[in-house]
């Protein structure tokens, strides 16, 4: 799997592969999040976890390169980026009151 999803997340996918037909994830959101050394393999990893999703919307691809981690400021923007993505997928809802 040097080009595509690890062993771990291979036996997930395997393991978790019954729920794409389940109604239990229909209409739901998804958020695809790919840690890479390089560029290669990214795209290959990519259709494998979109699959995961069927049923459901996904709502954001994002790659992170693993070099990038290792500076202190580069991850803490990544990590603000994402969790400003992922609470601005979803709608604002307002409870009506009667």
């Amino acid at each position: 799997h040097t080009m595509n999803v690890n062993w771990r997340m291979k036996n997930f996918i395997d393991r978790y592969s019954y729920l794409m037909h389940r109604p239990r994830f229909f209409n739901q959101r998804f958020m695809v999040l790919i840690t890479s050394g390089s560029y290669r393999g990214v795209k290959e990893a990519m259709k494998a976890l979109v699959l995961m999703g069927s049923g459901g919307k996904v709502i954001h691809f994002y790659i992170i390169f693993m070099f990038l981690l290792f500076i202190t400021k580069s991850k803490r923007l990544i990590e603000y980026f994402l969790i400003k993505k992922y609470y601005q997928s979803y709608p604002i809802t307002y409870a009506k009151y009667e």
